[in-house]
């Protein structure tokens, strides 16, 4: 783990991002462009050695139809070890993870596959949810993906139930052009690595968007932002605020 991802609900971001500047931990740019645009998804800060992302969703929010109100009020209270407070219900974790995964083409690193993997065996009962809020949420694609990948990396993870929740998603041939040509095979792909081109890595988020509308729409959102975000950079370069160069970024 390199960071740690924080769920806040879009209408109260702007006033955590400001309490914790107020502490003496103010807004991290580690991306330009559509980073710096108002409506970005995610906001880093540094807390001591820690990075944070603080999530308004889980990603542009053109790509899916993820109902963040609703998942917002499922969380569950835990308390574990000393610590408590809120996370997913079972059903939006599988859910929120497999959609993680596909986010990056199923080229993250191996303890996220890990994670899905003992989901998977501690939520079992789940899975008829997880096949109704993804067709819901447009996210058939990102859930089947996730688990065509990770039941070819840990085969006793391929169990009846979750034979019949691959089965219930979307319908054979696009199963099986998302298996043939689009899926990265564990067997050949170092995880955490991502195989090819640059056009391989676009195909792959392409395809693995559920509707083509949405797909168009991304391009739109895409460019939108990034624009947005220069003007923005410009503008905080310009009024002296702190930002690391790009060359420094792009090092790291």
């Amino acid at each position: 783990m390199t960071d740690i991802d924080v769920y806040i609900p879009s209408a109260t971001l702007p006033a955590a991002v400001r309490k914790l500047e107020a502490a003496g931990h103010p807004r991290k740019y580690t991306d330009f462009g559509a980073a710096f645009s108002p409506w970005h998804h995610e906001i880093s800060v540094v807390i001591g050695d820690v990075h944070v992302e603080l999530h308004r969703s889980f990603s542009q929010r053109v790509r899916a139809a993820v109902d963040y109100d609703v998942m917002w009020r499922r969380r569950e209270w835990f308390e574990r070890d000393g610590v408590s407070g809120y996370r997913l219900s079972p059903a939006d974790a599988l859910l929120g993870h497999a959609f993680g995964l596909a986010k990056d083409e199923f080229s993250s690193e191996l303890n996220r596959f890990l994670d899905f993997y003992l989901l998977l065996k501690r939520y079992p009962d789940e899975l008829d949810k997880c096949v109704q809020y993804a067709k819901t949420w447009q996210i058939e694609r990102p859930l089947f993906g996730a688990l065509q990948v990770t039941t070819a990396m840990f085969p006793d993870a391929k169990t009846a139930a979750v034979s019949r929740t691959m089965d219930a998603l979307l319908d054979r041939p696009t199963r099986q052009f998302l298996v043939a040509q689009v899926l990265p095979d564990p067997t050949r792909e170092h995880s955490g690595w991502t195989s090819g081109q640059r056009s391989t890595q676009v195909r792959r988020k392409f395809a693995l968007i559920d509707r083509r509308w949405r797909r168009v729409a991304f391009v739109a959102y895409y460019i939108q932002a990034t624009a947005v975000g220069l003007a923005f950079e410009w503008h905080a370069r310009r009024s002296g605020m702190n930002i690391p160069s790009r060359s420094t970024i792009g090092s790291r």
